[in-house]
């Protein structure tokens, strides 16, 4: 009889022992489970944060610099330094603008809208610029008419949930009067 409440003891024992098992291996599954996720929130995070810097220094410098060499939207080299839309500093010069906006939209230059991505070092992104006027959020238009936007806007993209986007702000003055410069980059999640 001895041996018999020993049995049972083991088979109690090894069956405890297995619902200890299951559960434990449960625990630790909803802990990994947990961790990837918060990993794949964390990256997509620090890609937003870079985004974002991204976009706003870009933006920055369009907006402060006049480009290098400052007179580049007289010629149709591609080789210069830097682009810039500034007169000076958060004064934006209509004429580089308006050369930028018309190059990018297919004049006789050899520049298009890769190249633009390209001089401005943000090359895997999309952009898209515009000038607005802070009272009604339009755009503003150039001299003759059209729109001062460069790129496409993510909003009217196919597919604008599944994109990535970082845009930047700033108040500049333009023709004499206040803008709003806005630079929106975006890519695919």
């Amino acid at each position: 009889m001895t041996q018999s409440k020993i049995g049972v003891k083991g088979q109690t024992m090894g069956l405890d022992l297995l619902i200890a098992m299951a559960i434990f291996l449960m625990v630790m599954a909803a802990i990994l489970s947990i961790w990837a996720n918060s990993s794949e929130v964390s990256k997509k995070q620090v890609q937003e944060i870079r985004m974002t810097e991204m976009a706003e220094n870009t933006l920055e410098s369009l907006v402060r610099d006049s480009g290098s060499p400052e007179d580049w939207e007289m010629s149709c080299a591609l080789d210069f330094n830097s682009l810039g839309l500034a007169r000076r500093s958060l004064v934006l010069d209509a004429n580089k603008l308006e050369q930028l906006v018309w190059r990018v939209e297919g004049s006789t230059c050899d520049w298009n809208y890769t190249f633009v991505r390209e001089s401005l070092f943000i090359a895997d992104n999309n952009l898209f610029f515009r000038l607005l006027d802070p009272a009604t959020g339009f755009s503003l238009k150039s001299r003759n008419g059209s729109d001062l936007n460069i790129g496409t806007d993510p909003e009217k993209t196919e597919e604008p949930a599944r994109l990535l986007q970082a845009r930047a702000t700033k108040i500049v003055s333009y023709e004499g009067g206040e803008a709003i410069a806005e630079l929106t980059l975006y890519r695919k999640k």
